[in-house]
């Protein structure tokens, strides 16, 4: 105490065994009181962690979803202009020779977006339009 200069010792009084019992079973229940909110912050915070970890999991899943639907619209633009670039030289090979056509030149696209939490992108593919 005299280190920390709070002045020397100070003498507390005795207690009888009556206000002994008393302070100790209210230092107690405030005990067991802050045991249990502290118990009660602790829960809450690993249900809102888990609950987040939830919402990024499913933020993941679907923003992979969007990027395999992008894949697969590149893809079919690609087979897309493969078969216009075929198909012109079909008929470049068909038509007559005095007749002139503007050659087909695929164009690259820039696909550019803000994801919303309900895009959903469907695909349909060549033989899912055909048998219908």
């Amino acid at each position: 105490m005299w280190v920390l200069n709070l002045g020397g010792p100070v003498k507390v009084a005795k207690l009888n065994q009556d206000q002994a019992i008393e302070q100790g079973a209210e230092i107690l229940g405030e005990t067991v009181i802050f045991g249990i909110a502290a118990l009660c912050l602790v829960l809450d915070y690993m249900r809102s962690s888990r609950k987040e970890a939830a919402k990024e999991i499913a933020a993941q899943e679907r923003l992979k979803k969007m990027e395999n639907g992008i894949l697969e619209i590149g893809m079919l633009s690609e087979r897309q202009d493969a078969q216009i670039r075929e198909l012109t030289r079909a008929v470049m090979a068909l038509k007559p020779k005095n007749i002139k056509l503007q050659e087909y030149v695929p164009q690259q696209v820039k696909i550019e977006f803000e994801p919303q939490p309900e895009t959903v992108v469907l695909v349909e593919t060549d033989t899912d339009h055909h048998k219908h």
